[in-house]
């Protein structure tokens, strides 16, 4: 027995609006707040005292969190770290004793999780020379090769007094691969280390090598692997920043809402370029400012930035209900990329102060990036959308208000989620 007629077409938008309404609430779900991040993973590689050697400073959870380590509630008793109750949550407090007696077991891993290639050739046995755990409040300079080599202490591993929280620790390592040659035409570094890690995609890398000629540098986001020598580093270094700010916008999903409510408030084409290029010009200018150090350093700004980027949101959801037929106007939609660029900022902050000559390049293009997700976020929702115009009479258009509803409830749950991280870091 087949539907046809008015019943086939009324289930059918039943579908269409449950359907979009569980897509949404499913990408909605898991987002992420932007300043849970970690300080940028830094890189200096060159010749030393005849050597090729290489300085890495990293968060220590990627050397001593085992492969497999998803969040902190792992029940695991883990080697060198002790779980401890603080009143922000459960977090691991360094074992000093543990490593003090065994610091060859995390050295074989950071070995293990490293590799390198000079002129296309592996590096069989690198060495790994001195190194040094501390804690975001008492790092030393690390901001170039000499300063990275001078920092370190003569031994292996030495840790600073007192407690040492893992996610406030930072290793600082040092590698040596083998007597430098002449003319280095091209090098590679790879890090497993945190790989499958979920907080792996906020981690930046920023990678100088001093080869033959000026100093090269490249920025990434993810896992490690950059190469020097086999193209111009300015292209590499234009494409990962490209994917750096697309796949912002894709994880970044309080972002992919609001472009969806943009498009989902928009009257016709024409309405959804002139909102998207408001929201564009909104979030490039906050962007850049943020980027650039202009906005507060102190604990409770990130979160508080959080809290509005979620009630944009709610904001938007709550003008559908109201103005079901009446477009975002311009100058929201230009407040509302305002906020959202202050959490594009904060991806880039740590990438933006280490790049160097090349910071302008790096800011230009990760903007660039970012609107190429949000192109992407576009394309996969207007034709979503304009299929249920085409099915539902605008009389009938109750499913804009279904998917607002659904959409209130959770960036409302994201304010009232943000809002406890804000009194947190206030108090």
């Amino acid at each position: 027995m087949s539907i046809k007629g008015s019943q086939g077409s009324q289930i059918t938008k039943v579908m269409c609006r449950v359907g979009l309404t569980l897509l949404m609430t499913l990408f909605a779900i898991p987002s992420l707040a932007h300043f849970e991040q970690f300080e940028p993973r830094v890189v200096f590689a060159g010749e030393v005292e005849g050597k090729l050697r290489v300085f890495v400073r990293m968060p220590l959870g990627l050397a001593l969190l085992p492969a497999d380590w998803k969040s902190i509630d792992d029940v695991r008793d883990l080697p060198f770290l002790i779980k401890h109750e603080t009143e922000d949550g459960p977090t691991y407090l360094v074992d000093r004793d543990a490593l003090a007696a065994s610091p060859e077991k995390p050295a074989q891993s950071i070995l293990a999780g490293h590799r390198f290639w000079i002129d296309g050739q592996e590096i069989s046995q690198p060495e790994l020379g001195r190194a040094r755990i501390a804690t975001q409040n008492t790092l030393p300079q690390f901001s170039t090769m000499k300063s990275a080599n001078s920092g370190l202490p003569d031994r292996f591993i030495a840790t600073e007094t007192g407690e040492i929280d893992l996610f406030d620790a930072t290793l600082d390592v040092e590698f040596i691969l083998a007597d430098a040659g002449a003319n280095i035409e091209s090098f590679k570094v790879v890090s497993t280390l945190g790989k499958d890690f979920d907080t792996i995609d906020r981690l930046a890398n920023v990678v100088t090598f001093y080869g033959a000629g000026k100093p090269a540098r490249q920025t990434t986001i993810g896992a490690l692997d950059i190469t020097f020598g086999d193209a111009p580093e300015e292209i590499g270094s234009v494409i990962n920043q490209l994917l750096h700010g697309a796949k912002h916008i894709m994880k970044g999903l309080d972002h992919v809402l609001i472009i969806a409510l943009i498009a989902l408030t928009a009257s016709s084409w024409v309405v959804v370029l002139r909102n998207a290029t408001g929201f564009t010009v909104g979030h490039s200018i906050t962007l850049a400012l943020g980027a650039y150090g202009f906005f507060p350093s102190a604990g409770w700004f990130a979160p508080m930035a959080e809290i509005f980027i979620a009630a944009t949101i709610l904001f938007g959801a709550w003008h559908i209900i109201r103005e079901r037929h009446r477009s975002l106007g311009l100058y929201a939609v230009f407040a509302i990329g305002l906020v959202h660029g202050v959490g594009f900022s904060f991806a880039l902050e740590g990438v933006l102060q280490a790049s160097g000559d090349h910071a302008l390049l790096t800011l230009l293009f990760f903007n660039l990036g970012v609107e190429l997700g949000q192109i992407a976020v576009y394309l996969a929702f207007l034709p979503i959308l304009l299929l249920l115009d085409r099915l539902a009479k605008p009389r009938e258009a109750a499913w804009q208000g279904a998917v607002a509803v659904g959409m209130m409830a959770i960036s409302a749950y994201w304010v009232f989620d943000r809002g406890s991280d804000f009194v947190g870091a206030v108090l």
